[in-house]
């Protein structure tokens, strides 16, 4: 079950791009996704075949090309059911739940995210 992203290039989508985020065996769950300042997609998942959180930034309006990081790995079996923003300083922020701990938290991109 890899995670896709599909960019319609028309308004009925009958012309679209569909593009795997990850090579390998990566299950992308809990998905959101937000359309940052440069208007390219950012979206937020959880990794289900490593048990974290990631973010993928496109680089292109198809997002044939895309940044993909692991959201503070050294905890495994947390990043489900994130939800992505855009901050008014163009910075995403995501919220996602933490089930080692049994919390909600929320990470805010600054330098370091993507």
């Amino acid at each position: 079950m890899d995670l896709k992203i599909l960019h319609c290039n028309n308004a009925t989508c009958t012309s679209r791009t569909k593009t795997r985020l990850e090579s390998g065996a990566v299950d992308g769950l809990w998905t959101s996704i937000a359309i940052g300042v440069d208007g390219f997609a950012v979206i937020s998942y959880y990794d289900s075949s490593n048990f974290i959180l990631k973010i993928a930034q496109c680089n292109n309006l198809s997002c044939t090309s895309n940044t993909v990081v692991g959201i503070d790995q050294t905890f495994d079996h947390f990043g489900q059911y994130s939800s992505i923003a855009i901050g008014a300083d163009g910075l995403p922020i995501i919220s996602y739940y933490d089930e080692s701990n049994g919390n909600l938290k929320v990470v805010k991109c600054g330098g370091g995210c993507l």
